[in-house]
C-alpha cells in the first residue's frame, strides 16, 4: 500500500514538532528537510517520541536544497538522525555519500531529482542506481511533455520488475498525473502537501479525497480526459464522483497530450481502459478508432475512446449533450442556425443540426477549414467579421473563446448576436460567458455549455463503466464543485 508522506520544510526543531503533532492523524511518514532550518538543528530533539516514521532529507543546492553544507557535516547529521530514531535518510545518488552510508542500506533512499527535464537517459542512470544498496531508490524529474510520463513509468516498471522498492514522482503540474498514480504504479509512497508544498504539483488534502487514494491499488481501473490544456478540465472531479458514490475501484486522471501517439503508447503502459478527448485530439483520435455511433461517423471527430484488446473504440457523445438541451426548448428540424467555429467541437454541432434537419450557417476565420464544411455538410459558410446579414433562430459559439481565464473574450460581435432568438455556448468554465451576459442583455434565451458537458458527461461513465448517473445528480456535484470556498469569498 502506498504511504502518504507529507514533508516539512520548517526553520527550527520546535516548528517541526508542533507540526508533526497537528498533521500526524493525516499521514503515514514525515520528510524533515533539514536544509530549511535557520540554524543547525538539534537532531534529537525534532526525533524524540516522532508521532510517525521519519524520513530525514538534507538536500544539496544542485538538487532543490537550500542550504550549501559540507559533505562531512552531512554525513554526520545522517548519522546523527538514524541513531536518533529516524526511519531513513535521503541522499541523492549523485552526492557519492550512499557508499559512505553503505552500513546503512537498510534505512537509505536513494535519490534522483531532475528539476528542469527528463532526461533522455534516465533509464540508464536508474539501472546504475539500482546497483548501490540502498532501501528505496526515489526518482523525481520535471515532465514538460508527454514522453517524459512514458520514460518514468517504464523506469518503474523496470525497478518492479527487479524487485526494488521505489518512489517514482513526475514534478510539476503535468508530472501530477504520476503523483496520483502512486498506488497503481507500485510506489512506496508520495509526496503531500498538507502544510506548505516543497515541490510543484505535489498532491494536496483535497486530492486525497477527490481520487480516493487510499483505496487505489494496482488494480484500480483507470480512466483519463486528455487534451492540451486540460488543466482547467472540471472532468475529473465529475467522474471521481460518480465513482466513489457508485462503489468502483476506479480512478479518472487529466493528463496533457502534446503527442498523440506518445500518449497511446503510454495509455498501455499505464493500463488506462478509457479516455475522455477534449481539444485539439477529437479528430485525429476518431482517425484511429472503430467509430461506434452515427454522431462519431458524421462528425468525423470522438470525445470518448474505450479500448478492448488492441482495438480503440470512438463515440462522439458530445452529440447527444449537445442536442438534449436544444430540444427540450425547440424544434430543431427547420430552424435556421448559425454555428461559430470550425474545431472538432463545432463538427459535432453543425453534424447534429444538420441531421435533425436544421439550416445551417458556419462562420469561422480559415477559409480552409470553411471550404471543408461546406464540402461535408452542404452548409454556407462566411469569414467572420465579413458574413452577410445572417439572422435566424440559433446561434451557438463552438469556439473557446470566452473560456477561463480569458472569461471577458468574446467571438460573436453583438450587431450579429442580435439577429437571433437563442445563444447557446458550448464552453462550461464558466458557466455564466461573456458572450451568454451579453445574449441576455439583448433578451435572448441562453444555453449553458453546462448543461451540454453534464449530458455527455453521463453516458461517457455508461460507456467507461457500465453505469448511469443522473444528469441531476452530476449537476449537483458540479454545483458544489464551482461554488467558491469560503476563503476565496470576499
Amino acid at each position: 500500500m502506498t504511504q502518504v508522506c507529507v514533508p516539512l520544510s520548517l526553520r527550527t526543531g520546535q516548528e517541526c514538532r508542533d507540526k508533526m503533532a497537528e498533521l500526524a492523524p493525516h499521514c503515514d511518514i514525515f520528510e524533515i528537510r533539514a536544509d530549511a532550518f535557520e540554524y543547525a538543528p538539534d537532531v534529537s530533539l525534532i526525533l524524540r517520541q516522532a508521532p510517525r516514521p521519519i524520513l530525514w532529507t538534507h538536500r544539496s543546492p544542485d538538487e532543490g536544497g537550500r542550504d550549501n553544507p559540507r559533505q562531512g557535516q552531512r554525513l554526520h547529521e545522517y548519522h546523527l538522525a538514524l541513531q536518533h530514531g529516524a526511519r531513513w535518510v535521503d541522499v541523492e545518488w549523485k552526492s557519492g555519500l550512499g557508499s559512505a552510508l553503505s552500513s546503512f542500506a537498510e534505512n537509505l533512499v536513494l535519490s534522483f531529482h531532475d528539476f528542469q527535464k527528463t532526461p533522455l537517459d534516465i533509464a540508464q542512470q536508474v539501472m546504475r542506481m539500482a546497483e548501490v544498496p540502498c532501501k528505496v531508490i526515489k526518482v523525481a524529474a520535471q515532465v514538460n511533455q508527454t514522453e517524459d510520463l512514458e520514460r518514468l513509468v517504464e523506469c518503474a516498471h523496470w525497478l518492479k520488475r527487479r524487485g526494488k522498492r521505489f518512489v517514482v514522482l513526475g514534478m510539476g503540474e503535468n508530472g501530477k498525473l504520476l503523483r496520483l498514480l502512486s498506488p497503481c504504479l507500485g510506489s512506496e509512497w508520495t509526496y503531500v502537501a498538507l502544510d506548505a508544498p516543497t515541490a510543484e504539483g505535489q498532491l494536496t488534502g483535497a486530492d486525497l479525497e477527490l481520487y480516493r487514494f487510499h483505496y487505489l491499488c494496482p488494480d484500480s481501473k483507470i480512466f483519463a480526459v486528455i487534451g492540451n490544456p486540460v488543466v482547467h478540465s472540471r472532468s475529473p472531479w465529475l467522474h471521481n464522483s460518480a465513482y466513489q458514490a457508485m462503489a468502483l475501484n476506479a480512478i479518472y486522471v487529466a493528463i496533457c497530450v502534446d503527442n498523440l501517439g506518445v500518449f497511446l503508447r503510454l495509455a498501455d503502459k499505464l493500463g488506462i481502459l478509457g479516455w475522455s478527448v477534449t481539444l485539439p485530439w477529437k479528430a485525429e483520435m476518431a482517425r484511429c478508432c472503430v467509430l461506434q455511433d452515427t454522431a462519431s461517423r458524421m462528425s468525423g471527430v470522438v470525445n470518448t475512446v474505450r479500448k478492448e484488446g488492441e482495438v480503440y473504440l470512438g463515440w462522439n457523445t458530445d452529440w447527444v449533450g449537445f442536442v438534449e438541451p436544444l430540444r427540450e426548448r425547440r424544434r430543431i428540424s427547420g430552424l435556421r442556425a448559425c454555428v461559430v467555429g470550425t474545431g472538432g467541437v463545432a463538427r459535432t454541432a453543425v453534424a447534429a443540426l444538420v441531421s435533425e434537419g436544421a439550416q445551417v450557417v458556419v462562420l469561422g476565420r480559415r477559409e480552409e477549414a470553411l471550404r471543408a464544411f461546406a464540402t461535408e455538410f452542404n452548409t454556407k459558410t462566411y469569414l467572420l467579421g465579413k458574413q452577410l446579414e445572417i439572422s435566424g433562430e440559433l446561434i451557438v459559439n463552438a469556439t473557446s473563446v470566452g473560456m477561463s481565464p480569458a472569461t471577458e473574450a468574446m467571438a460573436v460581435p453583438l450587431a450579429l448576436l442580435r439577429r437571433f432568438e437563442i445563444a447557446y455556448d458550448l464552453i462550461y468554465i464558466p458557466r455564466q460567458t461573456r458572450f451568454l451576459r451579453a445574449a441576455e442583455e439583448l433578451g435572448l434565451e441562453t444555453i449553458s455549455g453546462w448543461e451540454m458537458f453534464i449530458r455527455q458527461a453521463v453516458e461517457q461513465i455508461r460507456i467507461f463503466t457500465g453505469k448511469e448517473p443522473t444528469p441531476a445528480w452530476l449537476e449537483m456535484q458540479l454545483v458544489r464543485e464551482m461554488e467558491p470556498q469560503p476563503w476565496e469569498m470576499g
